[in-house]
């Protein structure tokens, strides 16, 4: 697994959700700085199966993420 400054690449993990499932069930909120990562969330929800997503608007190298605990993926495709 790759770690950088607490960034895993979700995908070496196993059953990670598409883009396009997170985005189901990510939903707008009024934007929130998650200044422990340097990034700025738009969009949350949770999968079925309980796990957070959330959407930021800083473009990401590879998606999905896992940062402390939840998939995250840039609104930038």
């Amino acid at each position: 697994m790759k770690t950088t400054n607490k960034l895993v690449e979700a995908e070496s993990m196993t059953n990670v959700p598409s883009r396009e499932e997170i985005l189901k069930v990510a939903f707008p909120l009024k934007t929130i700085n998650w200044k422990k990562h340097n990034l700025t969330v738009i969009k949350d929800g949770y999968l079925e199966n309980g796990v957070r997503v959330h959407v930021v608007k800083e473009k990401l190298d590879k998606q999905p993420i896992i940062v402390d605990s939840a998939y995250v993926i840039s609104e930038i495709a």
